[in-house]
């Protein structure tokens, strides 16, 4: 049944909820009679009956206290469904509330910093990749809105500690495939660098040079032939993990509006800016978390050189890339329980009312604003009255007034752009430390979370800053974004002279040095141009990246490619002999180690060096853009405007932006791992291709983003007069006079 309210309920309740920054009464009500009009429907009686009702209550109000033996003072309330009194807090929601964010933007940074051992897990090429990121930003596109909607008239505590739990299962599905699926065959095959009789004969049968074609004719067996090329089949939980965390995605918004309903006004802002700055910190920890697993085998904890025989620094070694999605999701789960301790309102609504009720009186609002927020307040409760068709048109009109505002799209398309880069870096830098500088996948992550997304924190808390000490105007923080981006981009420019020599991998990047080069201008995917004369007749097995470093210093794909037909085990250690396409200087035919030839390459170090102050630029641009932003749109389309950009930045930003990154990287391969006649994920690639085409990109997408900085400067310029075109705000609303104009 539905309830029933009194006048007097009604009149008490709005008169709290005024002073506790809240509308509307619809929340309490039952979802059956929550409708438009009721929710806006005022009730008028005298004020003399008004205040006579409020002087009645607290009347009985005193004679309760009285009975009681305590005074209206000294009279606490313990919140309704309290577990513990030292629960109810809101210091203690906020810590445990921190927390689980920081664990879910942990197990966010794991997953960009394992990118090279799922593409090596999973044999997946790198748009593949792309498409698997950017799942989350699309379920969370049309879900978000509906979970908020919904969570926000029911017990929030709950509702958050349910996401929690939904998150905490979906970390743990992108960690099923280790225990459901065996490690492909390529993975399997190795070459050995420690000798024992069983390893020793499987090189022997598989890897070594057979002249005159004494190779016996091998098919692939049903094993082999279901886990060759790309294994999408076995990654799908990876991307259903992802949709099941983006339902979390609400989880901000309805824990700040708990926040803001338990906390004084003044104190809300605090609270604000600790729970946004910890999710940077949570990718820092998911980058630091990947370093360290990565570091164990992916047979972890039950470790077998006879099944897995990689060891850390082979082509083939693949570290513990599930372990950090266990860590996190045992975490979060634990932090999801502890959030359906919380009561549905953590203080006393009087108490909190009367607090609120101090701060509007030593902190009013000025007359024009005030009057103002009136009138908006009026024609949104009118827009309401009229129906549906009306809200409509309101709602239209004001989306018309934000694009035509040249301001504000200028820096939504701006921002849109900056996040199509950086969610490309944030994704693939750890591949590009990788591939590039030759780093390790775990040391790769480990400069991401170590060097960079520091150098971004520092960014974001110096711009804000030096916008409040400076009191940066409109104009001034026009001149402050065109600024930073032009020093970052110069920074970027700096990228395409910070590289190293390619790895020399015979047949690839570098020609055999005994003869003619066979087809050398090869087909990708295929080892046809791996064919020479000195390893002519050797009948090499295709598809196989089993690298050995020659004598020679250059690195064969195979030893059969090498020509090698024996191998040495007299001290314990492989090494592989006979390999006619390495020559000594005297002419004997060379050894080759089971191995890939090191390339000496520490200007890395320098890359990071610059890296650093331009992230540190792009995120001071990012704050100087959104106060821009937040400053150039009237005060009630504010909500509407970064709504808005919130959605575009999605749509043109993060959901794109890791599919194209694949493309061009995918595009700089040189060779593919092969097997049954299914290409699977990139093995080598074109490092100096890899760099240009990386940074060609993000360039790209600041200098087209930097035309649009051009454009909002511009706009300002020309609506602020020119008495007013100061670096620094006038004591007046030289804010007001600008837009006005």
């Amino acid at each position: 049944m539905t309830k029933l309210f009194s006048v007097h309920d009604v009149l008490t309740y709005n008169k709290k909820q005024q002073l506790l920054g809240t509308r509307t009464i619809a929340q309490y009500l039952p979802s059956s009679s929550r409708s438009c009009s009721n929710k806006r429907k005022k009730i008028n009686l005298p004020k003399q009956k008004i205040q006579n009702m409020d002087s009645k209550e607290k009347m009985n109000e005193m004679e309760m206290s009285s009975l009681s033996g305590e005074s209206p003072s000294e009279k606490t309330k313990k919140p309704r469904g309290c577990f513990a009194s030292w629960l109810c807090t809101p210091v203690t929601f906020l810590v445990v509330l921190l927390l689980s964010t920081i664990l879910k933007a942990t197990a966010t940074g794991y997953s960009s910093g394992v990118i090279t051992s799922l593409e090596k897990r999973f044999q997946l090429k790198s748009t593949q990749i792309g498409y698997i990121s950017m799942v989350e930003d699309i379920v969370g596109l049309f879900t978000v809105m509906i979970i908020v909607h919904y969570g926000q008239s029911r017990h929030r505590p709950r509702v958050i500690g349910v996401l929690t739990m939904l998150v905490a299962v979906g970390v743990l599905l992108q960690a099923m495939p280790h225990f459901l699926y065996k490690l492909p065959t390529a993975l399997l095959t190795s070459v050995p660098s420690i000798a024992t009789e069983k390893n020793v004969t499987e090189a022997a049968d598989s890897l070594f040079c057979y002249a005159d074609g004494e190779r016996e004719p091998r098919e692939c067996t049903a094993e082999e032939e279901a886990s060759s090329g790309s294994l999408m089949h076995e990654a799908f939980w990876i991307p259903l993990g992802s949709s099941v965390i983006s339902l979390g995605s609400g989880i901000g918004a309805i824990s700040l509006t708990y926040l803001d309903d338990n906390v004084p006004r003044r104190t809300m802002p605090i609270y604000a800016g600790i729970v946004f700055s910890v999710f940077v910190f949570g990718s820092l920890f998911g980058f630091f978390l990947a370093s360290f697993c990565l570091q164990f085998p992916v047979t972890f904890p039950f470790y077998n050189p006879e099944s897995y025989s990689a060891s850390p620094g082979d082509a083939n070694w693949l570290g513990a890339w599930w372990l950090g999605y266990i860590i996190c999701s045992f975490l979060l789960a634990i932090f999801g329980l502890l959030f359906f301790l919380f009561p549905r309102q953590l203080r006393d609504p009087e108490e909190l009312a009367r607090e609120n009720e101090e701060y509007m009186k030593a902190n009013p609002l000025p007359a024009k604003k005030k009057a103002k927020d009136e009138e908006e307040t009026e024609r949104s409760e009118a827009g309401c009255e009229n129906g549906p068709v009306e809200f409509i048109k309101d709602f239209l009109h004001s989306l018309l007034e934000i694009a035509k505002n040249t301001v504000v799209m200028s820096l939504i398309i701006a921002g849109c752009l900056t996040a199509f880069s950086a969610t490309g870096f944030m994704i693939f830098g750890p591949k590009f430390f990788s591939v590039v500088y030759e780093l390790d996948p775990s040391v790769s992550a480990l400069v991401m979370g170590a060097f960079l997304i520091p150098g971004a924190v520092t960014g974001q808390i110096l711009g804000g800053v030096i916008i409040n000490r400076l009191n940066l105007s409109r104009y001034g923080m026009a001149l402050m974004l065109i600024v930073t981006t032009v020093l970052m981009m110069c920074g970027c420019g700096l990228f395409y002279v910070l590289r190293c020599d390619k790895r020399a991998v015979a047949g690839i990047t570098v020609p055999y040095d005994s003869g003619n080069v066979i087809q050398y201008n090869f087909t990708r995917s295929s080892l046809t141009a791996l064919s020479h004369d000195c390893n002519d007749g050797c009948d090499c097995p295709e598809g196989i990246y089993q690298p050995v470093c020659g004598d020679d210093l250059v690195t064969y794909v195979t030893p059969c490619h090498a020509g090698c037909t024996d191998i040495n085990t007299d001290d314990g250690n492989v090494t592989y002999t006979g390999c006619s396409c390495i020559v000594n200087s005297d002419g004997s035919l060379g050894t080759a180690r089971p191995q890939q030839c090191e390339r000496p390459c520490s200007i890395w170090v320098f890359y990071i060096l610059v890296m650093i102050p331009s992230s540190l630029l792009g995120t001071m641009a990012g704050i100087a853009g959104f106060m821009l932003q937040l400053r150039s749109v009237d005060e009630h389309h504010r909500g509407l405007a970064m709504s808005t950009a919130n959605v575009l930045v999605k749509i043109l930003g993060y959901i794109p932006g890791p599919v194209f990154f694949g493309f061009v990287i995918e595009s700089t391969c040189e060779l593919y791992q092969a097997l049954c006649g299914k290409t699977g994920n990139c093995v080598i690639y074109n490092s100096d291709s890899f760099l240009v085409g990386f940074n060609s990109v993000m360039l790209g997408a600041q200098s087209i983003g930097f035309i649009c900085v051009i454009i909002a400067f511009l706009a300002v310029r020309r609506q602020t007069p020119k008495a007013l075109r100061g670096f620094r705000a006038l004591p007046s609303s030289e804010d007001e006079l600008a837009s006005n104009a």
